[in-house]
């Protein structure tokens, strides 16, 4: 089980990476003002819970990020293979262990990035 759960983490974060990238703009550019912007742009996400945020600059609309749902249909429903398409009644409501996995993934794995 822990091999999966690593290997799902793993599939998770690479799909992830350039979703957070997009969705709180991150810049791709290696110079001193792009990665200054980078570093007071994760500075503000690690901070107060603004990540979780669908305005994370003024923290309105806890838990309404377009992220989430974004992130969701990247991880299981990018395939007709992958899980999401293949149990969807799992997906019906989404449960909040699938919000609370994609919270943590964006935020331990792919924000460092």
């Amino acid at each position: 089980v822990t091999a999966r759960d690593s290997h799902m983490q793993g599939n998770l974060k690479d799909r992830l990476i350039p979703l957070v990238c997009e969705t709180y703009g991150f810049k791709a550019s290696a110079t001193k003002s792009a990665i200054i912007h980078n570093r007071k742009l994760y500075d503000l996400l690690k901070t107060d819970k603004h990540l979780v945020f669908k305005d994370f600059r003024e923290r309105n609309g806890l838990y309404e990020s377009p992220l989430i749902q974004q992130a969701i249909n990247l991880a299981w429903f990018k395939d007709p293979s992958d899980n999401g398409a293949k149990f969807p009644s799992y997906f019906n409501p989404i449960p909040l262990r699938t919000i609370a996995l994609v919270y943590t993934v964006v935020s331990i794995s792919c924000l460092p990035h």
